[in-house]
């Protein structure tokens, strides 16, 4: 039986409706390239309850404290070697690592910390990948710097956390799992900051635990919830195609802090002769954003999210000579507030990026 030319045509015509085109999202740099990109993010929380607990004794307290926060990292990735479509060797150049932080209690401001920075900031690391390891390897070329500042940096800066793993069609929706957000909330990984000798010890001690500060702290223990990204369209912006993703995010991240909060104690609370017994950091995020991707530079463009953030820090604590925990002290403080974090990647020249050519 032959075809009808109608139902050829009807066909034809089909195969030519908008939005049928299958794309492929892959980041492909080009070697002796670079690109700076810039991560901003806002935290704007306030105290929603805090549980004091001795033995059978609870209290419950609404005191007012406001905790804000502006943290932001700018880099510049110059792409050394590519392979596969993949850089396995790029400089990454720190140019701004930067975080202004303040904290209100009962209507009175108490010491912000403004423009405090990183060792990292005017550094450059080569991150290398390593095979057998499935990782990258990373060292700081040229500059005295401490390496412990190596030990927990990470690679990905560029949002591919939301990519689909092959083809699709707009209109095409999918969904990924809590733990790839990691290189989204905690963008770079862990980053050290110098606290002013005149910071606020409530205030240091919380951004140094992820409670406003860097999301990585949430991350490494148990993580529930997904996020969905659906790809809307296609659209051109100055000779490039452009995809536009919507995010919808919904995730909670549960981490044991107690080792790390022990290495940190205060010299107060060591003169206390404080033991903790448990730290526990709950970040929950619920929120929506969009990410605009390049489909002609392979590359983001742009990423924007905004939702809302809950923070619960569990910590327990006794006296280093009460062995049996009679006199347990519990405090459980939940925050909430806005989150907004924002991502741009613009081409830059490597010739003009710090660090050694």
């Amino acid at each position: 039986m032959q075809n009808h030319p109608t139902s050829r045509r009807a066909l034809f015509a089909l195969l030519l409706l908008p939005g049928t085109t299958r794309e492929r999202f892959v980041f492909a740099p080009e070697a002796g390239t670079a690109v700076q990109r810039t991560w901003v993010t806002e935290h704007d929380l306030q105290l929603d309850r805090m549980v004091m607990k001795t033995g059978d004794v609870e209290q419950v307290m609404r005191p007012e404290m406001r905790l804000q926060s502006r943290q932001t990292l700018a880099v510049v990735d110059s792409f050394l070697a590519v392979a596969d479509g993949s850089p396995p060797t790029f400089r990454r150049s720190f140019v701004t690592v930067g975080r202004t932080a303040s904290i209100v209690m009962q209507g009175v401001e108490q010491a912000p910390a403004s423009a405090v920075s990183s060792p990292l900031e005017g550094t450059s690391v080569v991150f290398t990948w390593v095979p057998g390891e499935g990782q990258y390897g990373r060292y700081f070329d040229a500059q005295e710097i401490d390496e412990h500042h190596l030990a927990n940096l990470r690679a990905d800066l560029g949002a591919r956390a939301f990519l689909p793993a092959g083809e699709v069609e707009p209109g095409a929706s999918w969904t990924i799992g809590p733990a790839a957000l990691r290189d989204v909330f905690a963008h770079g990984g862990t980053i050290e900051f110098k606290a002013p000798d005149d910071s606020h010890e409530l205030l240091t001690r919380s951004l140094r635990s992820g409670v406003g500060g860097g999301l990585d702290r949430a991350f490494g223990g148990t993580a529930t919830g997904t996020t969905k990204v659906t790809f809307e369209r296609v659209i051109e912006e100055e000779g490039r195609r452009i995809a536009l993703l919507a995010l919808d995010i919904s995730v909670t991240f549960t981490r044991d802090q107690v080792e790390r909060v022990r290495e940190q104690m205060l010299r107060s609370e060591r003169e206390r002769r404080i033991h903790y017994e448990e730290a526990i950091l709950v970040f929950g995020f619920e929120g929506r954003g969009e990410l605009r991707w390049d489909l002609t530079a392979n590359r983001a463009q742009d990423l924007r999210l905004t939702g809302r953030e809950t923070v619960t820090y569990d910590i327990a604590e006794r006296n280093i000579e009460d062995v049996e925990g009679e006199n347990l002290r519990r405090q459980v403080m939940t925050m909430s507030g806005p989150l907004d974090v924002s991502f741009t990647c613009v081409p830059t020249d490597p010739r003009e990026s710090p660090g050694p050519k």
